[in-house]
């Protein structure tokens, strides 16, 4: 699979208030690994959600083919259902829509070619040694940092996009599990398109 290069050109932004975090910032990432460090409040966070497309910046645009999944820091009590957590909560919806005899073309476009997410996760999560009963309908809230941490990666993993930014994908790992994500195990065999595997090598990443 072709992975096309993602591209910031001449990207702007501006917060209500009127400061300026960063400003006519061009760069191209290419698909292998990326860090992206530097001091709180200088705007990481917001640059990956520029990149990701859930946020329009101020002036300048982004460039580049494939999809992209971002997954956000964690912070505080998860909410929702473990599937959300997982950001597949709309997909699995839309699988148990279709078991129940939905023919809606809605339903069948959310799913794609993801028919057997539910057993991906599931071995997911018994790799990362997650509770054997875990369900996705479970609340998320049942859940510690940790292991809330190694659901949103599974949703990462599973996510088959041909583009992963992860923000502090580090947090509230112990050791063991944070040298998983470093190993060739993480970053080093993550080629879009094929089985997920863990991502991430450091905080505050924007990686494929």
């Amino acid at each position: 699979m072709t992975v096309h290069p993602l591209t910031l050109e001449r990207v702007t932004c501006r917060l209500p208030d009127g400061r300026t975090l960063f400003s006519d910032v061009s760069f191209t990432f290419e698909p292998h690994a990326t860090g992206l460090v530097g001091a709180n409040g200088v705007g990481k966070s917001l640059l990956a959600r520029v990149l990701a497309g859930a946020l329009a910046p101020t002036a300048g645009r982004v460039v580049g083919g494939g999809r992209v999944f971002l997954l956000p820091a964690l912070s505080g009590v998860p909410q929702g259902r473990v599937a959300d957590l997982a950001g597949v909560g709309d997909v699995l919806d839309a699988l148990d829509r279709i078991a129940a005899g939905s023919v809606a073309p809605d339903d069948f476009s959310c799913v794609d070619d993801r028919w057997d997410l539910r057993a991906q996760l599931q071995g997911l999560w018994q790799r990362a040694g997650l509770p054997a009963d875990l369900r996705p309908e479970d609340p998320a809230s049942r859940l510690s940092g940790g292991q809330a941490m190694q659901v949103a990666l599974s949703g990462a993993w599973a996510s088959g996009a041909d583009w992963l930014i992860l923000d502090e994908p580090s947090n509230h790992l112990d050791a063991t599990r944070r040298a998983r994500l470093r190993d060739a195990r993480g970053v080093a065999r993550w080629p879009a398109g094929d089985q997920p595997r863990p991502p991430a090598a450091r905080p505050d990443a924007v990686h494929r």
